[in-house]
C-alpha cells in the first residue's frame, strides 16, 4: 500500500528495495472511538471525557506496539546485519 510507490521509484531508477511490515494488532483490536474522534476530527476534548474507560484499551495497544517493535528489530537483524 503505503510503499508501493516508493517500490515504483526505486524500480524506476535500480534502487534496491524491501518492504517490511509487522502487524501491530489483532482483527479484534481497535482504537476506542473516543480517541480516534479527538485525534482524526477536531481536537476537541469532549472526546476524552470518557478515557479512564478507555485506559485498558490503550495500555494493550501500547503493548502491541512494542510487541511490534521488537519483532520488526529481530528481523531487520537478521536480514540486515549479515
Amino acid at each position: 500500500m503505503e510503499s508501493e510507490g516508493v517500490q515504483k521509484v526505486c524500480i524506476k531508477y535500480k534502487i534496491p528495495f524491501v518492504a517490511l511490515k509487522i502487524i501491530l494488532d489483532d482483527s479484534d483490536t481497535s482504537l476506542p472511538e473516543d480517541l480516534v474522534n479527538f485525534y482524526f476530527k477536531d481536537k476537541k476534548l469532549k472526546y476524552l471525557y470518557k478515557f479512564p474507560l478507555n485506559f485498558f484499551a490503550v495500555i494493550r495497544l501500547g503493548l502491541c506496539f512494542l510487541k511490534a517493535q521488537s519483532v520488526l528489530k529481530k528481523v531487520c537483524r537478521e536480514l540486515f546485519e549479515k
